[in-house]
């Protein structure tokens, strides 16, 4: 693994603790969701291995550990990213929101779009409250970073896959945060307020609340696949309805229409509480 030295004017060596930890963590997401490095799965790839960059600097380093990335390979001290703050560096806070990438360019935007996960993992570690880029207000109760690293790893290592979006992070983070520590828990609780803070699926609630979006709501040619995505609370099982006659209980599925017309499409979600 190659990191370089620097030009020992502007760069010193490129080997400070979070850079070694974010390289190694891109190692660690292709051995196991291996997503692709593009777009909404290349902003998640950039923003897990920022996430465990940060982790392993506070592990290494909890007296001088921080919120910021690579400032010690600057001459000037300047930060490539804040997971703290993004938006002090022009990065978003919240999806499709302020400095949100919509282009090609740097992959679909991998390196900025990365913060909002990356503040959301702040937020799941020190808690925060404020209103975002949609204007919602949010409140969210820290859990410390070791519980929401358990949570992250979890996510990345069992259930997201090559072509995960924002919103199959944010649902398979809370099942991540149920396994680990019970439904209904505080880390349920502040996983969900977290995504919600940064602009993915609403707030916790203990009731069942059904909402999903959807990869495109028209297409001028068949055959069109549409991508759904579940942004329910507290739903376990599911059912959708895509209406042509096809059905599926996956939580996010794909659906591939091959004729024309106005397709009607319907969810239902489910919650089983075990007591």
């Amino acid at each position: 693994m190659t990191y370089g030295d620097g030009d020992g004017i502007n760069y010193f060596p490129l080997t400070c603790t979070d850079i070694i930890g974010h390289e190694i963590t891109h190692g660690v997401t292709e051995h196991s969701a291996d997503l692709v490095y593009a777009y909404e799965s290349g902003a998640l790839n950039e923003s897990f291995s920022d996430i465990f960059g940060t982790c392993i600097d506070f592990y290494l380093n909890p007296e001088t550990a921080n919120w910021i990335l690579a400032e010690q390979i600057s001459s000037t001290n300047a930060p490539l990213r804040s997971l703290e703050n993004p938006n002090s560096l022009g990065d978003p806070d919240t999806y499709q929101g302020n400095y949100w990438v919509t282009g090609s360019s740097d992959n679909g935007g991998v390196h900025t779009n990365s913060s909002v996960m990356n503040y959301w993992f702040y937020l799941l570690t020190n808690g925060g409250s404020g209103v975002n880029d949609n204007n919602d207000t949010y409140s969210v109760t820290g859990i410390g970073i070791n519980k929401a690293a358990q949570i992250a790893y979890r996510n990345l290592t069992v259930y997201l896959t090559a072509n995960s979006q924002f919103a199959d992070a944010r649902f398979y983070s809370i099942q991540s945060a149920i396994d680990l520590y019970g439904e209904c828990s505080q880390e349920v609780i502040s996983v969900t307020n977290a995504w919600h803070a940064v602009g993915v699926g609403a707030d916790y609630n203990n009731s069942v609340i059904a909402e999903f979006n959807a990869s495109q709501t028209f297409s001028c040619s068949i055959p069109a696949t549409v991508n759904f995505y579940n942004l329910s609370v507290n739903g376990s099982t599911y059912r959708w309805d895509f209406g042509d006659g096809t059905t599926s209980t996956s939580a996010n599925p794909s659906k591939t229409y091959t004729e024309t017309g106005v397709y009607d499409i319907r969810t239902n979600y489910k919650w089983e509480r075990r007591l």
